[in-house]
């Protein structure tokens, strides 16, 4: 299922990237470049879907009114908030998830240097790949300058679901679907779209690192 994803968001990054070349600015070319050399530690071949992901969504959402951004650095009080809710929500979401996850694998506190690496990779291509990329190709289909009630709610069940169901993609339950959703998904595409990209990915990767510490997975 996720080589599917890989191909499709693969090539459409490379369709919007070749097509509005002339909107590429440099620095987001070299913000890219950094979230994939962070994700290459982990994982080099996630990497350059990362970059790919990235460079289409910015190009697709430039001057748009409802861009998503990475950050706000010219916003009141965008440090403090963007720390509150990586370190309060995230650890929050962290403890619940480990709590779900205790129904079938028990405690193995450990740490190891990969875990961080690891958790930040998720965060990032997660987010980019199934939050920012798939946001701004809803931007692109509604042609519109400002996305209507309807339209931000079909938005945020395209940035939800897609990335739920891959992580039951051995077996549909719908109660998981749904818990997931609310608990995780939702939480995260807030965040990216009412607080800053770089929220949605310093909670989840907070999420995932706390698993890794508290369970070993």
């Amino acid at each position: 299922m996720m080589i599917l994803w890989f191909i499709l968001i693969g090539l459409l990054s490379l369709y919007f990237i070749v097509s509005y070349k002339e909107k590429m600015k440099k620095r987001e070319i070299i913000i890219s470049l950094v979230l994939g050399m962070i994700t290459m530690i982990s994982n080099a071949f996630m990497a350059i879907f990362v970059c790919l992901a990235y460079l289409a969504a910015q190009v697709i959402m430039e001057n748009h009114s409802q861009k998503m951004m990475l950050y706000h650095p010219a916003k009141k009080h965008e440090l403090w908030k963007t720390l509150f809710f990586i370190f309060m929500m995230g650890g929050l979401l962290g403890c619940i998830n480990v709590f779900l996850a205790m129904n079938s694998y028990s405690l193995q506190i450990s740490f190891h240097l990969h875990f961080l690496f690891d958790a930040l990779r998720a965060g990032i291509f997660e987010e980019i790949f199934f939050r920012m990329f798939l946001f701004a190709l809803c931007l692109h289909i509604t042609q519109s300058t400002y996305l209507n009630h309807t339209q931000v709610i079909l938005s945020y069940f395209i940035m939800v679901l897609p990335h739920v169901l891959l992580h039951n993609s051995f077996s549909i339950d719908m109660m998981s679907v749904v818990i997931l959703s609310l608990l995780f998904g939702l939480p995260f595409a807030l965040m990216s779209r009412k607080i800053n990209l770089l929220t949605a990915i310093g909670a989840h990767s907070f999420v995932d690192f706390i698993r890794f510490i508290m369970l070993g997975i």
